[in-house]
């Protein structure tokens, strides 16, 4: 009798095996897609990560740097990020999405979907969503990398900055903070840039937000918005011409 339990274990443990093997194989893969170009989208195995690139050169990266995940949000106890999977689902070939556990025991949905013109829709969930203040983002930054977009400013603040002609402040907002919000002056704000490392991002929201565009530390941009789902797109491109393509941007803002 002991030698049939100790068989069936010896199946079972097999099984077990094979599964783990078999989702593993779903894990940390690389989702092709074409746009003028051959580009990745490569989410990680283990803690959250995400990497675009474009004939292996890394374009855009949500960042993990030790406890910290590329996606976090915030509560009155502090910032909370992605920890271990709970679960994988992958629903078809464009379609990416992923459950985890976050550092105060919730659940973090994460979803990844690759839209027939190109664009990179992510969307980041927290269940339950009780007592989440901000919802936001890291990615990494390049040494010489340029920011352009947000506002039709130079300056965050009062539009007289902007006007200041002793500012040397030009389009490039690497290394400024701006706040995603229309105050009561003469201001354009839109929560879309453009990188010289070859995307657009743009964050599908109407909340207060804010950018930190490699201004506290130069390898990262940091952004939060007041609300508790994050809908972000990035838009992959060769050129700057490509990525503010008036066709792709008018599809994604009549959805």
């Amino acid at each position: 009798m002991s030698k049939i339990v100790l068989g069936l274990r010896g199946i079972i443990k097999l099984v077990m095996i094979l599964i783990i093997l078999f989702v593993n194989s779903y894990l940390g893969q690389t989702i092709k897609f074409t746009s003028n170009s051959i580009w990745e989208v490569k989410p990680s195995e283990h803690k959250f990560s995400l990497k675009l690139l474009n004939k292996e050169k890394k374009v855009f990266e949500l960042t993990t740097k030790g406890d910290t995940t590329g996606l976090f949000f915030t509560t009155n106890e502090g910032i909370q990020y992605i920890t271990d999977r709970i679960k994988v689902k992958i629903n078809n070939d464009s379609v990416y999405s992923t459950i985890y556990e976050t550092t105060d025991k919730r659940k973090a949905k994460v979803t990844i979907k690759i839209n027939t013109n190109g664009l990179i829709n992510i969307v980041f969930t927290i269940v339950p969503d009780k007592g989440v203040n901000q919802i936001g983002a890291m990615i990494t930054s390049q040494k010489e990398e340029g920011y352009y977009g947000l506002m039709e400013r130079t300056v965050d603040g009062h539009q007289n900055k902007s006007w200041d002609t002793k500012t040397n402040a030009s389009l490039n907002l690497r290394g400024r903070k701006v706040t995603m919000m229309v105050t009561p002056t003469l201001g354009i704000f839109e929560p879309f840039y453009v990188s010289t490392q070859g995307y657009g991002l743009m964050i599908n929201s109407v909340h207060p937000g804010k950018y930190d565009l490699a201004a506290t530390d130069t390898t990262l941009v940091k952004f939060v918005f007041d609300e508790k789902k994050l809908d972000m797109t990035v838009i992959p491109g060769t050129n700057m011409a490509e990525i503010v393509n008036p066709t792709w941007l008018i599809r994604k803002l009549s959805c």
